[in-house]
């Protein structure tokens, strides 16, 4: 039941990810977030709690839609 729960979760961030839902993501997250962005095996990226994960997805929303 527990992985079922987690894939749950998972799923729900992606569908929320792919409809560049922040506020869907957001709900997801614990309020201390880590979040880093790896490219070239460098972190390109990051944003420590909600705020700042908040206002890095509503950026990249931006650019990518």
């Amino acid at each position: 039941m527990f992985a079922q729960a987690h894939r749950h979760l998972i799923e729900r961030h992606l569908d929320a990810y792919n409809r560049f839902d922040v506020d869907g993501m957001v709900a997801l997250l614990a309020p201390e977030v880590f979040f880093e962005k790896l490219s070239g095996g460098r972190v390109t990226t990051s944003a420590v709690g909600i705020e700042a994960f908040r206002k890095l997805a509503e950026h990249a929303k931006i650019l990518f839609s």
